[in-house]
């Protein structure tokens, strides 16, 4: 037969407070004293094992909500489930819920943040914190549990003809912060990554404008060439020694640049 733990007042649980230890408060509840702290806790059986779950300290709750709240893990035992696992079971399902409110500009953030310090240039830093300033804006404050190919097309459709070689960086940095999101469960695993390239957007958009790659081209042969003059000088200065191989100059082979036909 059970032994029958009377139930202590509020007065009697006062007065243990200079004791240490843990003591029966009635109907599976406790009150566990340890140091400076006070909180209530619940025991129970499951599978002839004792275990305890936590009901808040006393400066929080009342004897009378601690009993409430003991009452409810009562219930949950004697419709044959186990008060903790489903506790843990409900803070899961909170958990992940909470985690798809992430927007896609946070997760954006989160990922700079992670990656500034391997980057070690604040240049190539500032880039990427500019391409989710400015070339996201309709998608940063969506859910990016959310994010499908619609929305990252939204994005990309403008600029793909216009300024090719940044839409290329944008669509992979989105790609980039959808992986990143996935890992960090705000992502469903068994979602595709809507921004990947191959087998999928490669289909949605055209081919990048001919003209638009050869003017670009040429803006890189003639940064290449500047960037030539400038060590030219340098050697004939005397500051610095004659390269050993002409790439260590920038040159590439003959036929590598594309230039646009001059009128």
């Amino acid at each position: 037969m059970p032994r029958i733990v009377r139930k202590l007042t509020t007065r009697e649980i006062e007065g243990l407070r200079k004791e240490r230890g843990t003591h029966a408060v009635g109907d599976n509840l406790y009150v566990q004293l340890k140091g400076n702290g006070a909180s209530w806790v619940f025991r129970y059986l499951i599978g002839g094992k004792a275990r305890w779950a936590g009901l808040g300290s006393l400066r929080d709750w009342t004897l009378a909500e601690a009993r409430e709240r003991a009452r409810e893990l009562r219930k949950a035992l004697a419709e044959g489930k186990d008060p903790l696992a489903e506790r843990e079971r409900k803070e899961a399902i909170e958990h992940a819920e909470r985690l798809k409110q992430t927007t896609f500009g946070q997760a954006a953030k989160e990922y700079i943040d992670n990656h500034e310090l391997e980057w070690k240039n604040e240049k190539h830093t500032a880039q990427w914190r500019a391409t989710f300033d400015k070339k996201t804006t309709a998608i940063n404050d969506l859910p990016v549990s959310a994010i499908d190919t619609a929305h990252v097309l939204k994005v990309l459709q403008p600029i793909w003809q216009r300024t090719p070689e940044t839409a290329s960086r944008v669509r992979m940095r989105i790609e980039a912060v959808l992986s990143y999101a996935t890992v960090a469960e705000y992502r469903s695993s068994d979602k595709d990554n809507p921004a990947r390239w191959r087998g999928h957007l490669k289909h949605m958009l055209a081919a990048k404008s001919k003209g638009n790659e050869q003017i670009y081209n040429w803006a890189k042969a003639t940064r290449c060439f500047t960037r030539c003059q400038v060590r030219a000088r340098q050697v004939l200065d005397g500051l610095v020694p004659p390269p050993e191989n002409p790439e260590d100059l920038g040159l590439k082979p003959y036929g590598y640049w594309k230039t646009t036909p001059i009128q």
